[in-house]
């Protein structure tokens, strides 16, 4: 029986391949016309495939397959650049990362030094969380997904290769069809019911590996084919890959039926120049093959794990956008710190002229590893060692976690909650007493719980609050919030009216991000234009029922981070004001849900304006911060210490209605 596997030799145009797809991901991330660069990564993952699949079944062919020569080599190729990367950038982030961002990053180092990144970007993207594109190790998640699917393909190839019956070319298409089918099914099915899933892990992603592990195990294209059939497969892979990358969006469902087009043309390209020489390379191959084109495939995978970085730090560290200049001077920066990286760590490592022994790479691999895991954890217990920054630091560190620990303490009301009345209970809620006040709203109502805490204490009264992120408190409407219920939204809504209606609730305070349903952030997040419609219609319902009814007015917005405005503002000299909340844009906030505060008549229908304790008559800017703290735990969201700092503007209304 003939080899699986025959010939198996360095291909320039894979590494051309490979330069197509950093490319497409760096000028993606650089804003610069790939749209959808993106697939890139799923160009990589499909080369991965073929490749670390045709160099184990070339093995186990001759018996020479171990798992420790494969972990080594895997290490060899991975590992020290990786490492490398990690350690810099956790230094770099001493000193431009905020405590709070700092210990993220020094979580993120962890898991990706055990390459579990992905499970930790798919947990911790929420809300709440730091934007992706200002997170320096976001994209090691791709490395996780590689390693975790060579974690499995060995052990079955190496299982199938035991039976002489099963380690046939047609076994091996077929349970690797299988696998693709499987995967790319979830993907399809997760992409809209858990996208984040979807993205991050190994059971959406394993087909696009194993589409180049079958294009492995497939019979390479036939001598005879016409030279130009074989050049027209590769026109069409090519076109595959690059049509994607000018027409897909941040904003197209993926991975998915959208990553088949780019994966399907890899695996097109690979396998239809497998026959190809240096005499007989198509046009196709030729631009693939390029000298230019081979060197930046050589160094792939350092700007991959170099250019994001730098991205990241850039944007974290600038209040506007960044400029197209300095995006193209950080995709220069990218290659430089790649040739550096591919010279100094990648190459010496690969060619063992470090680590030459196995024990020796090894060894320093688990050394690298406690290391890091050393460090993080120092790292993270310290809360991101806020005395970096002095008093600002510990400042802002002390905002930041008496945010989180108020979120720990009255979590989000779940659909479970609202069906059993199970709502959050500021007060003694063990006498009995009915509830004087029910705040009903999205995020801006649970980051205004500490001031109904200690409003509930100050009036010996009992409250209560129902809020849930991205919904509004508007009967019958839904929103396509990723973080909302969706289109569940109106059923929550509803229950909370009933337990509204069927309780001795006196007063309800209606609390949300209007402008996020209103306004110009309609057009893009809503096809609901009437808005108005359901809050009136809310309104009028619990009047109805005889509730009072208070209206919280825009809570006033800012650019960018509060903490992260003072940080750049503190140490950096930027200038801020042009980032902060002033008078005209919270009434330009306001303006859409005007409409029923100037039509309103109803006496029992108020409205509570907060800007007035923020804004600084003088400056008519907002103020961020007294010698309490800072009052906004981030840009839209009112801090514990801004919670309870506003908590006056609350107290006549609470104390009239008991």
């Amino acid at each position: 029986m003939p080899p699986i596997i025959q010939n198996f030799r360095y291909r320039p145009e894979i590494d051309g391949l490979r330069a197509i797809a950093v490319l497409a991901v760096v000028f993606f991330h650089a804003g610069i016309g790939m749209p959808g660069g993106f697939i890139g990564v799923d160009v990589f993952f499909v080369i991965s495939g073929y490749l670390i699949t045709s160099l184990i079944i070339k093995d186990l062919q001759t018996d020479t397959f171990s798992l420790a020569s494969f972990w080594e080599r895997r290490a060899r190729r991975i590992f020290p650049a990786a490492a490398a990367m990690v350690l810099i950038v956790l230094v770099a982030g001493w000193f431009l990362l905020l405590p709070t961002d700092y210990s993220t990053l020094a979580k993120a180092a962890a898991w990706q030094a055990v390459f579990a990144a992905n499970f930790y970007f798919w947990k911790t993207t929420n809300y709440f969380s730091s934007p992706a594109d200002e997170q320096p190790l976001l994209h090691t998640w791709s490395l996780a997904v590689e390693e975790q699917f060579y974690l499995f393909v060995p052990l079955i190839l190496i299982a199938l290769f035991r039976s002489p019956r099963l380690r046939r070319r047609p076994i091996l298409i077929f349970v690797f069809i299988v696998g693709f089918v499987a995967s790319f099914a979830i993907s399809i099915i997760a992409v809209s019911r858990a996208p984040g899933a979807a993205f991050y892990l190994l059971p959406t992603r394993a087909w696009e590996l194993l589409a180049g592990s079958i294009v492995a195990v497939m019979p390479s294209i036939a001598l005879t084919t016409s030279r130009w059939i074989r050049e027209l497969f590769c026109w069409v892979g090519l076109a595959a890959i690059m049509i994607p990358c000018l027409l897909y969006s941040k904003e197209t469902p993926f991975p998915g039926i959208a990553a088949l087009p780019p994966c399907l043309g890899t695996a097109l390209i690979i396998w239809a120049s497998s026959r190809e020489t240096s005499e007989t390379r198509n046009y196709a191959c030729r631009l693939l093959a390029w000298r230019p084109m081979v060197f930046i495939g050589l160094i792939s995978y350092s700007i991959y794990l170099w250019h994001w970085p730098l991205f990241a730090f850039g944007r974290y560290l600038s209040i506007t956008p960044l400029s197209s200049q300095f995006s193209m001077a950080l995709v220069v920066a990218s290659f430089i710190f790649a040739i550096a990286s591919w010279r100094l760590v990648e190459t010496p490592y690969r060619k063992r002229t470090l680590g030459s022994s196995r024990k020796a790479m090894f060894t320093w691999a688990f050394s690298s590893v406690a290391a890091t895991l050393l460090i993080t954890t120092l790292i993270v217990k310290n809360l991101g060692i806020p005395n970096r920054f002095g008093p600002l630091g510990e400042a802002i560190t002390r905002t930041k976690v008496d945010a989180s620990l108020s979120h720990l303490k009255h979590p989000e009301t779940t659909m479970d909650d609202a069906k059993s009345g199970r709502l959050i209970r500021l007060g003694d809620a063990s006498r009995g007493a009915p509830v004087s006040l029910l705040v009903w709203g999205d995020s801006h109502a649970g980051a205004l719980i500490p001031a109904f805490e200690a409003i509930a204490d100050e009036l010996d009264t009992d409250i209560a609050v129902a809020w849930h992120a991205g919904t509004a408190p508007a009967l019958g409407y839904s929103h396509p919030n990723r973080y909302s219920f969706g289109d569940k939204t109106p059923e929550f809504n509803q229950l909370i009216f009933d337990y509204i209606e069927d309780s001795q609730v006196g007063s309800v305070l209606l609390v949300c991000r209007w402008h996020g349903h209103t306004n110009q952030d309609t057009a893009k997040t809503t096809n609901q234009p009437d808005f108005l419609n359901y809050l009136r219609r809310t309104i009028d319902a619990l009047r109805e029922i005889d509730r009072e009814v208070y209206v919280l007015k825009s809570i006033p917005e800012h650019t960018k981070s509060v903490p992260r405005l003072i940080f750049l503002s503190q140490f950096f000299g930027q200038e801020i004001s042009n980032e902060l909340a002033s008078q005209d844009k919270v009434i330009d906030q306001w303006k859409g849900i005007r409409p029923i505060e100037v039509q309103s008549n109803d006496p029992g229908v108020h409205f509570i304006d907060l800007s007035n304790a923020l804004i600084d008559e003088e400056s008519g800017l907002c103020r961020l911060y007294d010698d309490g703290g800072i009052f906004f735990s981030d840009a839209v969201h009112l801090s514990p210490h801004g919670a309870r700092t506003v908590r006056n503007l609350f107290l006549p209304s609470i104390a009239q209605h008991q």
